[in-house]
This record gives C-alpha cells, structure tokens and sequence, in this order.
C-alpha cells in the first residue's frame, strides 16, 4: 500500500527523461524493466514496484518502442529475455546506477521536504502513526510519502533507496541470536527501537486455551495454526521455531492480509501469533505469554550518510523520544 499526501501517482524514485537514438525515455521504464528481469512475470514485477499490471505493460511497450526492439518473450505464465533484451540490460543496469549515484549526490544540496518512510501495517496501533503526524504539525513543510509492506520489502526498498527510512518488525528468535533481517549487512545504517513487544498466542474468547496464562510451544502441537503468509519474515520464524522444539509445524492456513488472519480468529477457526496490542484492540480475542517467545520490537533502519535534510531532522526528532528505550 501507499499513501501519499500530496501528488499523483507515486513511483520509486523520481522519473527522469534521457533519449536514446532521438527517443525519449525514462528512468522509470528502465525500472520496470529491471524489475521484470528480476521477477519473470510482468504481475509480481508490478507489485514490486507498486503500480498495476496495465499500467506496467505499458511502460514496457513504450520502452520496446523507442528502442525500436522486443525485450521480452512473452508467454502465459512466464517472460523472458530476448537477444536484445539480453544485450540492453547491462546498460539498463549502469544507468540505473549512475542515475541512483547522481541523485544521492545532490541530495545534500536538494531542498526537496518529501518525507519517503516504508512501514510495516499497524503501526497506528503502537503509536508510531502519531510520531510521523506530530512531526508534520512542526514541519508543515514537509510531504509525506508512506509506503506499507511487509519487513523484508520494506528492507529492500531501503537497500535499494526506494525510501529514507524503514519502519519495520525486528524479530528475534527465541533459539538463538539470530533475527529477520540477521541477512542483511547494516554496517551503514543507524537503528533505533520504538516500541519493545513480543508476539503472544491470539485465540478467541472462548477457545480452550482462553484461561491459560502461559503456553509453550509444545502446547500448540495439535492447534489449528492461522499465520501471515510467507511474505511476511514471522512466517519462518514462527516455522523455524516450531521445527527447533521438535514440532512439525501445524499450520492450516496462511494469508497476506492481517485482517483475515485476525477475522478467522474471531471466528474461533484456529490461532495465531501476533502482537499483544492487536489482541487488545480486538474484544473478542485474548492474548497469552508464551514460554520462550518471539521477540518483536518496532525499529526505526536509515541510512547513516546521505540522507536529505528533512529526513534527518525526522531521525532527530524520533531520537530525541526513543534513544532511551
């Protein structure tokens, strides 16, 4: 999901025009490109880069025409490079990479207030939705522009500059040191913990386990086990976790949407992990300790150089409330 305050529709980064051979054509078409290359299918390519598959096969057609050339193969189920495709795309490559090292470039010297922050869904619910509004009653200059996905995407985004600032789920197994994003190398980047939670088993009121106060993993064996979708990093933490105590994980439906995951608890089919915060907020759902439980902290992740102006005054304000937790 995104949300802008201002604007039309949004794009990654900022599209900038360059001809080739007297035709014009945009960074953003090389980035549809990239992104079909990367995913072999013009409808997850879509998604990744959050614009509709029509609009996407589009910026594809008018990018083969003025190269005057077909990129892809198409198929039913799946794309692929053409020679040609094949040839342009260590070029496509560089210019992305020159484009991405300009703009990152002038950024210091920009007076642009767009506010890009990638978050995690729900972050109303602890509070950090009202830090983000606070700060724009100080900074009426500042546009927000908010991207909502799942950790790993949002990480990603940040990777790639897509966004400034992630807001994710930093979770941490309950076996060992490791974390959901243990995979990727933060050296360059600053963290700050907003809120300190763990995940709790959620059930209905009237579920069997509803009296317990705590729960151990050994205890779910024979649950019905609703859980978000493998998109999602809690997916393999909560798998990971099931197998090191023993456990074939029980597992008996898995949803991308958090909603359906919570609607099909309130329905008394099945339970599931997540924070206690949503339990709360739900009456007819409780939420109960489980021994030797997932951690799962909110964390601000940005970049410790580079960073535009209006983005490092929100780091500041954010650390002037959280660098004490």
């Amino acid at each position: 999901k995104i949300f802008r305050v201002w604007g039309e529709t949004p794009r990654s980064f900022n599209s900038i025009n360059f001809y080739f051979l007297g035709e014009k054509m945009d960074t953003f078409e090389i980035e549809c490109f990239l992104s079909a290359v990367k995913y072999h299918n013009f409808t997850e390519a879509a998604e990744n880069i959050f614009i509709t598959q029509s609009s996407f096969s589009k910026h594809i057609m008018k990018l083969e025409k003025s190269l005057g050339v077909k990129l892809f193969c198409r198929t039913t189920r799946s794309i692929s490079l053409t020679e040609a495709g094949q040839a342009f795309l260590p070029h496509a490559l560089k210019m992305t990479e020159e484009m991405t090292y300009i703009k990152e470039t002038m950024k210091k010297f920009s007076s642009d207030t767009e506010l890009r922050i990638g978050s995690v869904e729900h972050i109303s619910k602890v509070g950090v939705l009202k830090d983000i509004t606070d700060f724009l009653e100080i900074t009426p200059k500042a546009r927000l522009n908010l991207n909502e996905a799942s950790t790993l995407r949002i990480m990603d985004m940040l990777k790639s500059k897509t966004i400034d600032i992630a807001i994710i789920a930093h979770l941490f197994y309950p076996f060992s040191n490791d974390t959901n994003i243990s995979d990727y190398n933060l050296l360059d980047y600053g963290l700050i913990t907003l809120v300190k939670d763990e995940y709790r088993l959620i059930v209905h009121r009237n579920h069997h386990l509803a009296d317990r106060k705590i729960v151990s993993w050994s205890d779910l064996e024979k649950e019905k086990i609703v859980i978000l979708g493998n998109e999602y990093s809690m997916n393999k933490v909560v798998r990971k976790s099931f197998e090191h105590f023993g456990i074939k994980p029980p597992i008996c439906f898995e949803s991308n949407q958090v909603d359906t995951v919570v609607g099909l608890v309130k329905e008394n089919y099945g339970v599931t992990f997540l924070s206690k915060k949503v339990a709360d907020s739900t009456p007819e759902l409780i939420a109960i300790k489980i021994d030797k439980p997932i951690i799962r902290n909110t964390v601000m992740v940005y970049p410790k150089k580079e960073l535009p102006e209006i983005s490092r005054q929100f780091i500041d304000f954010m650390k002037a409330k959280y660098e004490k937790i």
